[in-house]
Parts: C-alpha cells; structure tokens; sequence
C-alpha cells in the first residue's frame, strides 16, 4: 500500500476517457457528464467536501492517480455518467480504466463506490479490484447514504444500505434490494434531460 489516506475529502469520478474512443475523438463532440456532476452536487449539498476528476479530455488512469495524490480523498466514487450512451460503446476500454482506478484507489486506503451498467452486470469483478460497494441504481441518493456512513465511521457497515452489491452479498448469495432501481424524483428530472439531449442526437441535420 501506498499509505492510508485520512479527512473526509470525496473524490467524484467516472471513467469515459474520449481518448480510448477513437471515433468519437475524431467527431470532437463530447458530452458533460451529467450524471457524476450531479452525485457531486447532490453530495455537496448534504455537507461534504467533494473534488471532481473529469476523465473526458484527460490523459489515461495516470490523470486520475495524480488527482487522488493531490486530493488526498478518504472515499472516492467512479460513477458512469449514466445519461451518456457513449459509455455503453467501450465497455472494455471502460471496464479496464475503472478496474485500474479502483485499485489505484484501494491501493491508497480509500473507500471505493463504483456504478454502472458493467459493475452492475458483473460486480466480482469490481469488487475484487478494491471496490466496497457497487450501486445497482440511481447513484445519488444512494452515494450520499454510503458518504455519511463513511463520515460517522470509516469501517461502518453497509449492509442497512439499500442499492448496493457488497463482497458479503455476494459471498452469502443475499438478495440486495432493487429499491433503488426506482428513479428518484431528482433521477426522474435528469432522466427528461436525458431523453431530450437523445432526441437532439438522433433527430435530423444534427
């Protein structure tokens, strides 16, 4: 290990580097990722101190471990941005980058929540990297729930959470709740977002 990192700094992350996408590299036409902004907004509004690593224009897993010696994080969350279709078109590519992000983080101590539609399709994998927690929902709320578990006690046990997938589930062949499956009203209001940026792509002369 590269030493336990301490404080209650968050680092929001996802993995869709535009350089592992050589067509849409060439396209130059990249998209925000909506919905990792979103988990750091909502996060930050219930009182934590969130850092945001933008993996779009940035230069490989190498970027995101500079970031997390920087920052210095005690939980750290690799979130698909969810909305962006692109990050269902390089699931390996993607897959490879957040497995290396996940570890570079355990490496360093951290807490690791990672979603997505890969993690949750075949969350061993994940969870064998480092991760703590794979969120199987809409990863707002269910975020900030593991944040404040982790702020109260850096070993607390996750398993009250509803949304997540943990090494003990997994192990026991508990049935995790799909409670979370069930859009919140703030997922519900991004999801419209969604649709419309859909409509703008795919509708004629665009």
């Amino acid at each position: 290990q590269q030493g336990v990192f301490s404080g209650n700094m968050i680092l929001l992350a996802h993995s869709y580097f535009l350089g592992n996408d050589p067509k849409q590299l060439e396209r130059m036409k990249p998209y925000p990722p909506l919905a990792t902004l979103l988990v750091a907004e909502v996060t930050r509004r219930h009182g934590h101190e969130v850092a945001f690593f933008d993996a779009t224009f940035a230069d490989g897993v190498d970027a995101f471990i500079a970031t997390l010696d920087e920052v210095r994080p005690s939980v750290v969350g690799i979130l698909e941005d969810n909305f962006n279709f692109l990050t269902k078109m390089c699931t390996i590519r993607a897959r490879e980058a957040t497995l290396a992000m996940v570890s570079a983080a355990a490496d360093r101590g951290c807490r690791i929540a990672v979603n997505g539609s890969d993690a949750s399709d075949h969350p061993g994998l994940y969870l064998a990297a480092g991760a703590d927690a794979v969120i199987t929902g809409e990863p707002e709320l269910t975020f900030v729930a593991l944040a404040d578990a982790w702020a109260r006690d850096n070993s607390a046990s996750l398993a009250e959470i509803d949304g997540l997938i943990l090494i003990s589930t997994m192990r026991t062949g508990f049935s995790w709740s799909d409670s979370s499956r069930t859009s919140s009203s703030i997922g519900n209001f991004f999801a419209r977002i969604c649709s419309a940026i859909w409509l703008m792509i795919f509708s004629p002369d665009t």
